[in-house]
């Protein structure tokens, strides 16, 4: 998203590592990327799930993977409370861009929900090992719905 106008974007070129910085870069926690003359961070504000970014570009299919992790019940202080409401904010806002590409769109929207069943703080890297299980059993869920529409095509590694 452009820190100056709101506007999403889509980085199709240049630096993976800045792309993915930029991609990333939660404001105010982590600052905005500079990048081909824009002030770029995280999406969250205006598509926490870049779907009709993705409709736009007209694919057969669409897979969005959306993390689905229970809110903090009683955040304390100032930066636990920003991510309870960013959390909220991003919730809703999902909803309402998925109904939306629903309608604007003739492909396959495939959505993979990623379950954790406990708050994840934004600071405790020693989640990562939980993530990558939700991930994967998530991916478990899918799977027969991504074969049958890639048919012969799919093949596991």
């Amino acid at each position: 998203m452009d820190f100056q106008t709101a506007e999403g974007c889509c980085i199709e070129k240049g630096d993976l590592a800045s792309a993915i910085y930029a991609s990333s870069a939660i404001f105010p926690f982590l600052p905005p990327n500079h990048r081909e003359g824009r002030w770029l961070f995280d999406g969250v504000y205006s598509a926490p799930i870049p779907i009709l970014l993705a409709v736009r570009r007209n694919p057969d299919i669409i897979i969005v993977l959306d993390f689905l992790e229970k809110l903090q019940e009683n955040p304390q202080g100032h930066m636990e409370s920003m991510m309870h409401l960013s959390k909220l904010y991003a919730k809703t806002i999902i909803g309402y861009q998925m109904a939306l590409s629903v309608d604007l769109q003739y492909s396959e929207i495939i959505w993979m929900k990623v379950k954790f069943d406990r708050y994840l703080s934004f600071w405790d890297h020693g989640t990562i090992p939980a993530i990558l299980a939700a991930g994967q059993a998530a991916m478990e869920k899918i799977k027969p719905e991504l074969t049958s529409l890639l048919g012969n095509g799919f093949q596991e590694e």
